[in-house]
């Protein structure tokens, strides 16, 4: 299934899943759990409980295929007693993720 109700350069896929995700897991141990409401090659949007900063690296925590490991708040919008948040995957080296992720 796919999202029509968004204009991105990315095509979106409803992809509905529970993930676990760090702030900083050289410097803590706290895992924050949130939702996975669509996905596209570069990123995800997610409804998450506590508002992080846009530029906030995360690192998922998930054994799905195709998830990156690393990614970076883009924008964020509150949503009833919780936030969406859209999040952009980057690579190993910090270098955004789409060019080589495929759905």
């Amino acid at each position: 299934m796919f999202s029509t109700d968004e204009r991105r350069k990315h095509l979106r896929h409803t992809y509905l899943v529970d993930i676990e995700y760090m702030l900083n897991p050289q410097t803590t141990d706290e895992i924050f759990k949130c939702a996975v409401v669509n996905i596209s090659s570069c990123g995800m949007s997610l409804l998450i409980r506590d508002l992080h900063h846009i530029g906030q690296k995360i690192t998922i925590r998930s054994e799905l295929p195709n998830l990156a490991e690393t990614a970076v708040v883009r924008w964020t919008k509150k949503i009833g007693g919780c936030y969406k948040a859209g999040v952009e995957c980057e690579d190993e080296n910090g270098g955004r993720e789409c060019e080589h992720r495929t759905f």
